[in-house]
């Protein structure tokens, strides 16, 4: 019978194949080469958050998304905080519940920065902009507002409020 308890999990560190010389060629040595993208990743998936945040803030207070927040950008964001919650649970899935930053620190050395405490704020900055987007979608829909497909805002009024403040 299928169960998930059946399916492969990564090897623990200490039992990963190593070269002729012992050395585990999975991990990186002084982990300077996952450096920028690490940031990156870390950096963007934050600002990504905090954007959904602050339109799903918007919308909840004005019925609006914010006014100074390009499309494009809010957009992305949205994109972006989903790829990385749904990254998240996927990792925790296939790994047997270890987190990003577990998932990140195997497999690099363990001198260097500890990025622990990054990689958890992002996946929960993630996770708290996934359940606001639900609660504000809730909230529109208490209020009675009218919204146009799943964008959870009355695009004809926003138009209109854009287009009365001269924007």
């Amino acid at each position: 019978s299928f169960s998930v308890s059946s399916l492969p999990r990564a090897a623990p560190l200490h039992l990963r194949d190593g070269d002729d010389d012992g050395n585990n060629q999975h991990i990186t040595e002084d982990g300077d080469d996952l450096l920028l993208p690490t940031i990156t990743f870390l950096l963007a998936s934050a600002f990504a958050s905090i954007c959904t945040m602050w339109s799903e803030y918007s919308v909840v207070t004005s019925g609006c998304g914010p006014r100074s927040l390009p499309d494009a950008l809010e957009r992305g964001s949205y994109l972006s905080v989903l790829v990385v919650a749904g990254l998240s649970v996927f990792v925790r899935i296939v790994s047997g519940g270890q987190t990003l930053s577990e998932i990140y620190q195997n497999n690099t050395s363990k001198s260097g920065m500890n990025y622990n405490l990054y990689f958890n704020l992002v996946e929960n900055l993630s996770l708290l902009a996934i359940v606001g987007a639900f609660a504000a979608l809730a909230a529109q829909s208490i209020n009675g507002e009218q919204m146009d497909g799943l964008s959870g805002i009355n695009v004809d009024m926003c138009r209109a409020i854009q287009q009365s403040s001269g924007e």
